[in-house]
C-alpha cells in the first residue's frame, strides 16, 4: 500500500458529499460536507493548488459514524 496519495479537491468534496447524502436518507440528519471532510483534515500531508497529498485512511475517517444521526 501507498504511503500517500494524491486527491483532487473535486474528488475530496464528491466524497465528502456522497456520505451526507447517504447519511440523510438513512438517518434523517447529517453533518454538513464540510463538517464530514473536516473529520479526515489530519490525514492531508500536503495542499496544493490542483489537489491535496493524503495519507491512507482519509476515506474511513470521512465515513466515522454521525453522531448526531443516532440521537433523537
Amino acid at each position: 500500500m501507498a504511503e500517500t496519495e494524491f486527491v483532487t479537491h473535486r474528488q475530496w468534496d464528491s466524497y465528502a458529499k456522497r456520505i451526507e447524502r447517504r447519511n440523510l436518507r438513512q438517518f434523517g440528519r447529517s453533518l454538513t460536507f464540510t463538517g464530514i471532510a473536516c473529520r479526515a483534515n489530519s490525514y492531508i500531508v500536503e495542499i496544493r493548488s490542483e489537489g491535496m497529498i493524503v495519507r491512507p485512511g482519509w476515506r474511513a475517517a470521512m465515513q466515522t459514524e454521525d453522531e448526531g444521526a443516532s440521537s433523537p
